[in-house]
């Protein structure tokens, strides 16, 4: 089997799903599947993670992430693009249920071959993670590509309400569009010297923070698979997370804790960046239970190698 995988070789704006095809290729290769590293090679499979805009020769595995539904947005024109994309597709990998719900919702049912796989990470790195030191005794960490639904307000809030001795709040990420003032990030920095905003990390540094902490937190309103808790997850960290979106799919195989804070999504078009309000006090708690607890974590269903066999095995499902 010869396949095309274009996002390994990215080199710019490199996100989550380059990081996760780039590691489901050194995998491929440790399989002995051949990598070719452009179309014009003969190749049986393109794996797409990205926008499709013509044919190709290949049989094309689109791996979706989801759509858009935020109302404030064109959403209806950006959906479409993506509708192109399975136009030119001979089959769609959803990285989770909630996914493949939204996908079918708004861009229709998919009448040829399908699959759920949810992202995967080598548990086996963080072996070699050498964990940054803290000064404190409990801490936590939260990472993403911040903005309003992701809901860094309300973790802040519960990290306060918490008000866990000799503890830390780490938040990496861009947060110039996390919806929340630059006064008040001055004033949350200024006021309380247990909340520590990092910037932007490098894979490799944020690896560290996620080594040394006690709980990884998120809290997005709705999501696919994100990244960051696969790699948490990975490292046999406890997550805190909400009940709904694809989050909880991968939380609670592993231990983590699911809140029930959120009513039930009706699928319809939302204000996305106007999230619903939470009880924070069940975050707070769930965050001191993480610590008392000590949850040992399961990650088999998110290790890499399970993640690559069943990439392999659904694509020779295409190609029969």
């Amino acid at each position: 089997m010869r396949i095309y995988i274009p996002s390994i070789y990215r080199t710019k704006n490199i996100r989550g799903k380059e990081y996760f095809c780039k590691r489901l290729a050194k995998v491929f290769e440790e399989m002995g599947i051949c990598l070719v590293r452009s179309k014009e090679e003969k190749h049986d499979i393109t794996l797409q993670a990205g926008l499709i805009t013509e044919r190709e020769k290949s049989k094309v595995v689109l791996r979706l992430d989801g759509v858009y539904n935020n109302i404030d947005i064109k959403y209806n024109v950006l959906n479409n693009r993506i509708k192109k994309s399975i136009h030119y597709s001979d089959a769609l990998i959803y990285q989770s249920k909630f996914s493949k719900i939204m996908c079918e919702k708004y861009l229709g049912r998919f009448n040829s071959l399908s699959t759920i796989i949810f992202n995967g990470f080598d548990s086996s790195q963080y072996k070699k993670v050498i964990p940054l030191k803290s000064e404190y005794r409990y801490n936590f960490l939260t990472a993403s590509r911040w903005r309003p639904h992701k809901r860094l307000k309300d973790i802040i809030k519960c990290f306060k309400l918490a008000d866990i001795k000799d503890s830390c709040l780490y938040i990496a990420g861009d947060i110039s569009d996390c919806g929340i003032s630059n006064k008040k990030i001055n004033k949350y920095i200024s006021e309380n010297n247990h909340i520590i905003f990092l910037g932007r990390l490098n894979q490799k540094k944020l690896s560290s923070y996620i080594k040394m902490c006690d709980c990884f937190i998120h809290l997005c309103w709705m999501e696919s698979c994100p990244n960051g808790v696969v790699e948490a997850i990975a490292a046999n960290k406890t997550v805190i997370t909400n009940n709904i979106g694809g989050t909880r799919e991968i939380v609670e195989p592993s231990g983590g804790i699911i809140c029930e804070i959120d009513k039930k999504y009706d699928l319809e078009p939302c204000r996305l960046y106007s999230p619903p309000k939470i009880n924070c006090k069940i975050i707070a708690e769930a965050m001191k239970n993480a610590l008392l607890k000590k949850i040992k974590i399961k990650n088999n269903h998110l290790d890499i190698q399970h993640i690559a066999r069943e990439y392999v095995s659904f694509f020779e499902r295409v190609l029969k």
